[in-house]
């Protein structure tokens, strides 16, 4: 259990109020060493030091969202846009989410290469008017918070290994399964 601790420029771009309303012991511990500039590894994950990078994905034509993450957490939400908005926070070693249009389905992966090193942040912001109607929302997750608010969606299945789910919407069909974690 061996900690390293070095000093390095924060990359932060995190805004103030994003996320959840409780965030995790793990952003509160980044949000912190971002401030004072501190990147520290411990077993192999690291913490502060995190940057946060963004695609936009035109909404034309999607009415499907399917989410494949692995750990940290997930935010789902809606506002007036445009466009959809994928908000990835993570650290230098981390490599970068994999994002696919699939006929009508927006397909995001924890990361390119399949890799899993460290934790990351995913917040997906679904213009109001796509996420009045989504046909489909699945969500897979292996140790990750999981946050859906303001959607309104014809098929809704959530299912994690552990982790907080937070549902707040309107589903015709839901399917919730989670083998250690809250609802």
């Amino acid at each position: 259990t061996g900690a390293k601790a070095q000093r390095a420029g924060s990359t932060s771009s995190e805004e103030e109020g994003k996320g959840s309303s409780r965030p995790s012991w793990r952003d509160k511990l980044n949000r912190l060493l971002n401030t004072a500039g501190i990147k520290i590894e411990i077993n192999g994950e690291y913490f502060g030091n995190t940057a946060t990078f963004e695609t936009i994905i035109p909404a034309n034509g999607i009415d499907e969202l399917e989410i494949h993450w692995m750990s940290g957490s997930m935010d789902v939400s809606a506002e007036d846009r445009e466009d959809i908005l994928l908000s990835e926070d993570r650290n230098e070693n981390a490599s970068p989410m994999k994002v696919e249009v699939r006929g009508s389905c927006l397909c995001v992966f924890y990361a390119q290469d399949g890799s899993f090193h460290g934790t990351k942040d995913l917040t997906v912001t679904l213009p109001s008017e796509l996420a009045s109607r989504l046909r489909r929302c699945t969500v897979q997750a292996l140790s990750a918070d999981t946050s859906l608010a303001g959607i309104v969606v014809n098929e809704l299945q959530v299912k994690t290994a552990s982790g907080e789910q937070d549902i707040r919407g309107i589903a015709d069909k839901a399917g919730f399964s989670s083998a250690r974690g809250t609802l």
